[in-house]
């Protein structure tokens, strides 16, 4: 199954429930999609961002450690702007 499948289906990784899968990926695609080659990989797929925008607006991100550690990140001097998975 493509990312395209369950991601446009508003699904999960595994499923239609959330699991470790979908808490363990978030990090990744926020840090690899500032890197150039990452960001035009990942701009690709609109509906991986959709999936992301989802898994950043569920509680138990927004706010949390992992939001504030990637915060964090952007506002080290010299850091770029984000290239993707912002809303």
């Amino acid at each position: 199954m493509s990312c395209t499948t369950w991601c446009s289906a508003g699904g999960y990784l595994v499923g239609d429930q959330l699991t470790l899968a979908d808490a363990f990926l978030p990090p990744h695609l926020l840090f690899f999609g500032r890197t150039p080659q990452g960001a035009a990989l990942l701009e690709a797929t609109p509906e991986a961002n959709a999936w992301l925008n989802r898994m950043k607006s569920r509680e138990s991100y927004a706010g949390g450690a992992m939001d504030q550690a990637y915060g964090a990140f952007h506002s080290l001097a010299g850091a770029p702007a984000p290239l993707w998975g912002e809303t």
